[in-house]
């Protein structure tokens, strides 16, 4: 059993605890439970009447359980219950109750010490001031959370409050067949790519044989006005797939990661016929590229799962953005 939830009811550890051992089956040799309280004193040891938190906002109930999950995965434990608690709390009323159940005593400890290590570093709440011009996050302090950017993005995600750098990006189609009337996947690209603010800086197709494609790959990494190229088609196995022959040449780096993302996104569509691409991504000189397959389906998983997001400046811990470089100077 894994939960996790958050709540702005106020915690009973007594009847959470009294519910976790009611939904426990018979195999449990062990059980240990953390309870976070709030404290009377600030880090100035000046007195709290009461706090007001809010939960970071890239804090979600499907993060909290992951967390669990995570535990539960590591270590032998039959059970997993974790709540996080936001809103007005006065002291020494629970913020946090973790649970943690197994047949064996030193797993159930060694998954509780992990999931309260995991929590205070990513599933933090955050305090919130109210004063005369509203309510403003501020970072807690402490020993903690020297490091704010350690501090403020455990949570992957969009952060709205960064500005968002368009790349300038050109669409290849490889067929032999296609023309931009029929070519439903370097549509889709587009589309993709130009609804999320970036600029469609070239489109082209190329039929499927190695020089064509290899010509206009070059073209394009020489054209200072491209930062990067997303291609589709030719990554199967089919006699005419000759994409990565084509540019895998050219690559001065690999993007390993790339294939391993995508195969993983696809296989909750496609299933494990995501075995037949031979997606790859990497650096011609300073251009990125990404070789994806013909198929429209796979193009719009690849960018509505992989790539949206890596190629938006305010993804954070980090973006593909960051490495382009004319954005080098712009943080992003």
């Amino acid at each position: 059993m894994i939960r996790a939830r958050l709540t702005s009811d106020p915690l009973d550890p007594a009847a959470l605890l009294a519910g976790f051992l009611e939904s426990l089956g018979g195999d449990v040799g062990a059980v240990v439970t953390f309870v976070g309280l709030a404290r009377a004193l600030d880090q100035d040891g000046r007195p709290v009447d009461r706090l007001t938190l809010d939960h970071h906002p890239r804090l979600t109930e499907q993060s909290l359980v992951e967390i669990a999950q995570a535990a539960a995965a590591r270590f032998d434990v039959n059970a997993v219950d974790v709540v996080h608690r936001s809103g007005t709390l006065l002291p020494a009323q629970a913020i946090v109750w973790v649970a943690a159940a197994s047949r064996h005593r030193r797993a159930v400890f060694e998954a509780a010490d992990y999931l309260m290590d995991r929590l205070k570093t990513e599933a933090v709440l955050w305090k919130r001031e109210d004063g005369a011009s509203g309510s403003t996050w501020i970072e807690p302090t402490g020993a903690d959370h020297k490091d704010r950017a350690r501090w403020e993005w455990r949570v992957p995600g969009i952060d709205e409050s960064l500005p968002f750098h368009p790349l300038r990006i050109a669409v290849l189609t490889v067929s032999d067949s296609r023309t931009v009337e029929t070519d439903t996947s370097g549509g889709t690209l587009v589309q993709r790519l130009t609804e999320a603010g970036h600029e469609l800086a070239g489109r082209a197709i190329v039929g499927d044989e190695v020089e064509a494609i290899r010509a206009q790959v070059e073209a394009w990494v020489a054209d200072s006005q491209i930062d990067l190229i997303l291609s589709t088609g030719g990554t199967g196995f089919a006699p005419r797939d000759v994409t990565p022959e084509a540019v895998k040449p050219l690559l001065r780096r690999e993007i390993d990661g790339f294939a391993a993302v995508f195969h993983h996104a696809s296989l909750a569509t496609v299933g494990v016929a995501t075995l037949q691409s031979r997606v790859f991504a990497g650096q011609i000189e300073s251009t990125f590229i990404f070789c994806l397959p013909g198929s429209t389906g796979a193009c719009r998983d690849a960018w509505d799962l992989v790539l949206g997001l890596e190629l938006d400046s305010r993804y954070r811990p980090c973006s593909l953005a960051g490495q382009i470089p004319r954005l080098a100077q712009a943080g992003a």
